[in-house]
């Protein structure tokens, strides 16, 4: 069996109520504070370090082990395509509703949908199982991945995915195995409380 962890990056600086997944945005003015929640309940004796190339990611990665990470570009969030980067009140308004009304089948413009981002890490997940079974290992990523990682091994409906909450910093741990049936959640420390708002219809 294969012992994953999944660490989700600490606050980026980035601009308030942005549309952010795949944009690179560098870590905040926090994160030597946060760095230091973050080492109160990570490992020490991974066997490998994954992450995402976005430098949020790869920053903490550096800083916590440094010159170990193994670069990942599956890894990376979920893509908002034309959305990157604009302000969630600069979008059309008819053009959200229509892809909230279907968004784990429909795609951002020119970005992914719910359930090809899903696919994409749970491919992830299988390829780092077979070139690391029987090890322990540290993936270093969004929240979205982390997401994927808690309907995956749980068997969870696409439609829960926003229900999951994931702090900044935070660290979740699965046992995976060959057969679905026999993935085990392990832990989740909520290292930080901070997590960004979604917009009000994501509530919904």
């Amino acid at each position: 069996m294969m012992e994953l962890h999944i660490l989700r990056h600490t606050k980026p600086d980035f601009p308030v109520n942005t549309c952010y997944g795949q944009t690179d945005y560098p870590v905040a003015a926090t994160f030597v504070d946060e760095v230091k929640e973050v080492r109160e309940n990570i490992a020490s004796d991974y066997d490998a370090i994954i992450s995402s190339p976005l430098q949020r990611c790869t920053q903490l990665a550096d800083t916590l082990f440094p010159d170990q990470k193994i670069i990942q570009p599956q890894a990376m969030e979920y893509h908002f395509g034309d959305w990157e980067g604009r302000s969630w009140d600069e979008i059309d308004r008819h053009e959200f509703d229509y892809w909230m009304e279907g968004y784990i089948h429909r795609p951002a413009p020119a970005g992914e949908s719910l359930e090809i981002f899903f696919q994409r890490i749970k491919q992830l997940f299988e390829t780092l199982y077979r070139q690391y079974k029987d090890q322990k290992i540290l993936l270093v990523a969004h929240a979205g991945v982390a997401r994927c990682g808690w309907v995956w091994v749980l068997d969870l409906p696409l439609s829960s995915f926003l229900n999951i909450d994931v702090s900044y910093g935070e660290l979740c741990g699965f046992r995976i195995a060959e057969h679905k049936t026999q993935h085990r959640v392990l832990f989740k420390y909520p290292i930080n409380k901070i997590s960004e708002p979604l917009p009000s219809s994501f509530t919904t």
